[in-house]
């Protein structure tokens, strides 16, 4: 929306705006960034004096002065501009969270360091690099095939979830009546058993599966699509579980927790003991880990992300991602989360 065609400059205001943006502009043809982000600043200058305290946020919004001049006066452009960008970023409600709950979730801050503190000093020491062109830059990543995904699911599940997308089934856990397939991401039930090798780490009496790798510390999500979901569990459960006998099913001792589907009936299971859950009729379930706060929560994945159960529980060693299959016909992928 153009300035003069709103009336919010003259003649003379608009010769004065488009002087200062030219010069910003040479600036920038000449490679001279540093200056041309001080030129910038005269431009905001001009625009807001001509427009009689117009601001860029919002054009028919006119910007207080308050406390503006002199804070400019005494420290410069690069000032006005952190004044006029960064300061109103700094909101009382997010400083309270960040200074307050998060500090305490982290429990590493050292007292001395408070949320925004550091900005004017990183606004200051980047002045020379928001002139500066970006084309190269993105022709780069094209160039270098990133992926870039726009998650809205539930905002917590994003966590230190980058190796959600490389979990992988491990073929020596598995029971020999599961079949892994889809580059390790798939299980399903055979009728007819595998040649699989005999190994220490394989299932020998529920067809189950691990994951390779497994969490000790720190949050982590993942993702599980059902081919069918009638019979089968989804948890985890510690490298020392038994592989061997009846205490070895999921949910049935101290090393494993899951949630079960048998039939129409859904059930949240650890040592032995079950609680009914409401069936939400999902097929894809979401997993978080959070291995230092100590729970274990799924979610049914649809067009809404529903919380199905959570478990408060301690883990003492490294647990790994985790699946029971009953009943031929059923399968279980991981999955990339759901953008």
């Amino acid at each position: 929306m153009s300035l003069d065609i709103q009336s919010l400059l003259d003649d003379r205001g608009l010769a004065e705006v488009t002087d200062a943006a030219k010069r910003v502009q040479e600036a920038v043809e000449r490679q001279e960034f540093d200056t041309a982000t001080e030129l910038w600043s005269l431009a905001e200058n001009a625009v807001e004096q001509n427009t009689n305290g117009v601001n860029f946020y919002n054009i028919l919004t006119k910007g207080s002065d308050e406390g503006k001049g002199n804070y400019a006066a005494q420290n410069g452009h690069l000032a006005s501009l952190y004044q006029r960008h960064v300061k109103p970023l700094h909101r009382q409600t997010l400083d309270q969270l960040m200074n307050g709950e998060i500090r305490k979730k982290l429990k590493i801050i050292p007292d001395s360091v408070t949320w925004g503190g550091q900005s004017a000093e990183v606004f200051s020491s980047m002045s020379g690099d928001f002139m500066k062109p970006v084309i190269d830059i993105v022709d780069q990543l094209l160039a270098a095939k990133v992926n870039v995904t726009v998650y809205n699911g539930q905002l917590d599940l994003i966590v230190d979830t980058m190796d959600a997308f490389v979990l992988t089934l491990d073929a020596r856990t598995a029971h020999k009546r599961i079949v892994i397939s889809d580059n390790f991401t798939k299980a399903s039930v055979s009728d007819e058993l595998m040649t699989y090798p005999d190994s220490p780490a394989r299932f020998t009496v529920c067809s189950q599966v691990l994951c390779s790798k497994g969490f000790s510390r720190g949050r982590h999500y993942w993702e599980v699509k059902m081919t069918s979901s009638n019979f089968c569990a989804i948890g985890v459960a510690s490298g020392s579980i038994e592989r061997k006998g009846p205490t070895s099913k999921l949910g049935r001792n101290k090393e494993s927790w899951c949630i079960e589907w048998f039939n129409v009936k859904l059930s949240a299971w650890h040592d032995q003991r079950e609680t009914v859950l409401e069936n939400p009729s999902s097929s894809r379930v979401g997993v978080l880990l959070d291995c230092d706060g100590g729970s274990l929560t799924f979610y049914s994945i649809s067009d809404r992300v529903y919380p199905i159960h959570t478990f408060s529980c301690h883990f003492p060693e490294a647990v790994y991602p985790a699946f029971w299959l009953f009943s031929s016909g059923t399968a279980v992928s991981l999955c990339k989360p759901t953008a």
